[in-house]
């Protein structure tokens, strides 16, 4: 009877260790939303080092677990140990992807198991554009992307923000994914404030919480559909918590027309110009100055700076420096950009700048527009210069001034008028002195 046993346990250890290994590769889902969360699993009777071939579009997470677990065999009643190692991730594009082979490597021998396919679908939106559906208002709380336009060109600005409605009194917002956009382009943030208000409004005659959140001012660099997806968060009140997924936002964005002029800065939206020149450049080595000054209202950040059409005679030292004094807001940037230009003069001949000329695009006329400002002209530089002539130079020199002198007959006539006036006057003491003789005592 010990024999027997003794055989019969020999032979169940033969058998387990005569089990054929696996090496299974698992995916929790084969067809995912792009940007979504996938679990990538292998499991294995081997233990050993686990590798696993991901696709270069895989970004793999930072949640990783492993582990043994016990599974029967239903068939044979035999109890297997497996080892599993599971990793999470996502996908960057959309498309149909092979996941796979995963290898367990023990000691020299290398086990190699099965490959899966995962399809990635864009996810589907409902683009409302911040309008409120019945189907909404139905909700407990919903979420809308708001955008304060549906169509509009390249450049000109764009305010897009989160909007949570809810039909209780939120305390607090966890786990906020912000809206995603497909197309690359210029985003400053306006007034994203940390403590969060919900303010009570009546939406279609029923009264919500409002919570606003996450407001930017867009700048789109390219035409085509301007896709906006959904924001993700958690509402909660105090220790309950209500997972939202806001609707989304398509917007058409319009190229420039064809016919911009040379002048064209790049400048869409409002815009007015002013110039000062000081200094001069009449002669050699004379510096002249010029301050530009772009007042607008758009993407004034991104202008190119005008280009200055100089004649013979002048240079431009390197670039103009800039002054920025705007602000971003509702309209964009709003305020200055001063330009200033030093020039030199290079001779001594009439030289001038031509009117300037800066254009740009109103998306309200949705045209052109071409602002005109004044050039500038030098005076004429008159110099004593050699005049050459029949290969020979004649100097020009200044004429010599006599001093005028008096003639000699005018010499005379003072001498006769002095001896005349000498008589008269002894005349008229002689007559004086006889009067007095004869007058009675």
């Amino acid at each position: 009877m010990t024999k027997l046993f003794t055989l019969v346990l020999i032979g169940i250890v033969c058998i387990l260790h005569a089990q054929k290994p696996i090496v299974k590769l698992e995916v929790d889902q084969t067809k995912i939303t792009l940007g979504y969360e996938l679990i990538i699993t292998v499991k294995s009777n081997i233990e050993g080092e686990i590798t696993i071939n991901f696709p270069s579009e895989f970004v793999r997470g930072y949640d990783v677990m492993s582990g043994m677990e016990q599974e029967v065999d239903y068939n044979t009643g035999i109890v297997n140990t497996i080892s599993y190692y599971s990793q999470n991730g996502s996908f960057k594009k959309t498309g149909t992807f092979s996941i796979g082979p995963a290898y367990v490597k023990r000691g020299k021998h290398v086990f190699k198991s099965n490959m899966v396919q995962v399809i990635v679908q864009k996810e589907n939106v409902d683009n409302g554009n911040g309008t409120i559906s019945s189907k909404q208002l139905k909700q407990l709380a919903f979420g809308v992307i708001e955008v304060n336009k549906t169509s509009l060109y390249e450049g000109e600005p764009l305010i897009v923000q989160a909007k949570v409605y809810s039909r209780f009194a939120p305390t607090s917002i966890e786990d906020y994914q912000t809206y995603k956009i497909d197309q690359s382009l210029d985003k400053q943030a306006l007034d994203n404030a940390q403590n969060l208000t919900a303010r009570k409004e009546t939406v279609k005659g029923v009264g919500m919480y409002v919570i606003t959140h996450d407001k930017n001012l867009l700048f789109p660099t390219g035409s085509g559909a301007l896709q906006i997806n959904p924001f993700k968060l958690v509402l909660r009140q105090h220790f309950d918590g209500l997972a939202v997924v806001s609707t989304g936002a398509n917007v058409n964005v319009k190229p420039l027309p064809n016919n911009a002029p040379k002048s064209f800065i790049g400048f869409v939206g409002s815009l007015e110009a002013k110039c000062q020149y000081s200094g001069t450049c009449d002669k050699k080595g004379d510096i002249l100055k010029l301050e530009l000054v772009l007042t607008g209202k758009g993407n004034l950040h991104n202008v190119d700076a005008p280009k200055l059409k100089l004649s013979k005679g002048l240079i431009q030292f390197g670039k103009p420096a800039l002054t920025e004094a705007y602000s971003f807001g509702a309209q964009g940037a709003e305020g200055k950009m001063i330009y200033n230009y030093t020039l030199q003069s290079t001779n001594n001949e009439r030289k001038e700048i031509n009117d300037l000329l800066i254009s740009y695009f109103n998306p309200e006329k949705e045209a052109y527009v071409t602002l005109t400002l004044d050039g500038f002209k030098s005076t004429d530089v008159q110099t004593n210069t050699p005049i050459t002539k029949k290969g020979t130079t004649t100097v020009i020199k200044p004429e010599k001034i006599n001093k005028p002198t008096e003639p000699a007959s005018s010499n005379k006539n003072v001498i006769t008028w002095g001896i005349l006036s000498l008589v008269s006057v002894l005349f008229l003491a002689t007559i004086g002195l006889s009067y007095l003789r004869k007058k009675p005592v």
